[in-house]
């Protein structure tokens, strides 16, 4: 995908200065720094999911799922 970036011409400047101190090309440096924000979003967004999942199910909210069962409740579980 090709992508017109605008930024002011100091932080260019510097950012380049950058590229050329890892071996990259401004293009592979900009390109990686997208990718770890990206792999952080969706870090953080899993992480998000998971603490809200398992708060419903340590509230009782999700139907069909228990916090956990007695040794009763599963050797009893097939006698009616």
């Amino acid at each position: 995908m090709n992508v017109t970036l605008r930024i002011p011409d100091e932080l260019g400047s510097s950012a380049k200065l950058v590229a050329i101190d890892e071996g990259k090309s401004l293009n592979s440096l900009i390109t990686e720094l997208i990718e770890e924000k990206v792999k952080e979003v969706d870090r953080n967004n899993y992480r998000d999911a998971a603490a809200r999942t398992w708060k419903l199910i340590n509230e009782g909210g999700m139907p069909g799922i228990s916090k956990g069962f007695s040794r009763e409740e599963i050797y009893n579980r097939g006698q009616r």
